[in-house]
């Protein structure tokens, strides 16, 4: 028995649909390998007891696990005691996916992940095995020999198209997805929803306003902000608005992104002023 397309003998025998079994018989008479004989016919079966008469090359269609019994008979009537080859057909490609261990926040399409968020490339086959990944990684090309390819990557936006195959050359469909390494934390900003002023450094509101806290993230985007007032601690989705009692306040805050990039706690102390200006008046 012979194979003609493609195959993959480590092991068990794996074929494909297309690959070309071919059987081949040689007779003996006086002396084994003298090959004077003449062969009258070889018999052919796959996964039966029934046999037919081989008369050229054959593909098996149906994927899985199957046996060929063969045999041959000589112009004599002499029959070869009969062979069997067990070949596996596998038509299926791989599947490959995206492996991310670690953080990983999506949205619109994209994978955000913080910079300690490992990216691999994973691809299983349940028959021939995996041969290897042809990938690109924004617009440059690469092939690896393995069943996975683990990428460090730096902060910034990337495109991965990828594909694998395995040992018959069944490739898997072109799969891409968009991930961005998210390195910065959000940015608070504190402000004022009305009158004030500053005045040999102190910051003064006017009675009645409302200061707010809102942040802003590049990438993943905001998830809370996390501020402290007077004492009195609190988490929540950005804006915020607080309105104070007159007096003098400090308010500590900070923000968090989707994949957890903490900004640094920023103090901030002001007074809520709702003493009325007092006039004078005098005569000279």
């Amino acid at each position: 028995i012979s194979f003609a397309g493609p195959g993959y003998w480590s092991g068990p025998v794996y074929i494909s649909s297309i690959t070309a079994i071919s059987l081949t018989a040689t007779d003996d008479v006086s002396a084994a390998g003298d090959k004077m004989g003449a062969v009258a016919a070889i018999y052919y079966s796959i996964d039966s007891e029934t046999f037919a008469v081989y008369s050229g090359s054959f593909s098996i269609v149906a994927g899985g696990a199957h046996l060929v019994r063969f045999y041959g008979v000589d112009t004599a009537a002499n029959i070869e005691a009969v062979k069997t080859s067990s070949v596996t057909v596998d038509d299926v490609p791989p599947a490959a996916l995206v492996d991310i261990a670690g953080v990983v926040y999506s949205a619109g399409g994209v994978s955000y992940i913080p910079i300690a968020s490992i990216v691999a490339l994973r691809a299983s086959d349940g028959a021939s095995g995996v041969k290897g990944f042809y990938y690109e990684l924004n617009g440059s090309t690469y092939s690896v020999m393995a069943d996975s390819q683990t990428f460090n990557l730096a902060a910034g936006s990337y495109t991965l198209s990828y594909r694998a195959l395995d040992n018959l050359g069944n490739a898997s469909e072109v799969s891409v997805s968009s991930i961005t390494v998210d390195a910065a934390a959000p940015v608070t900003v504190f402000e004022v929803i009305s009158s004030s002023l500053v005045i040999n450094g102190d910051l003064y509101v006017i009675n009645g306003s409302s200061v707010a806290l809102a942040a802003s993230d590049g990438a993943a985007g905001v998830k809370e902000i996390y501020y402290n007032l007077d004492g009195s601690t609190g988490v929540t989705l950005s804006p915020l608005y607080l309105l104070p009692a007159p007096g003098t306040h400090t308010l500590e805050f900070h923000a968090a992104d989707n994949v957890g990039n903490i900004e640094s706690t920023r103090t901030l102390a002001f007074i809520i002023d709702s003493t009325a200006p007092v006039a004078a008046a005098s005569m000279e």
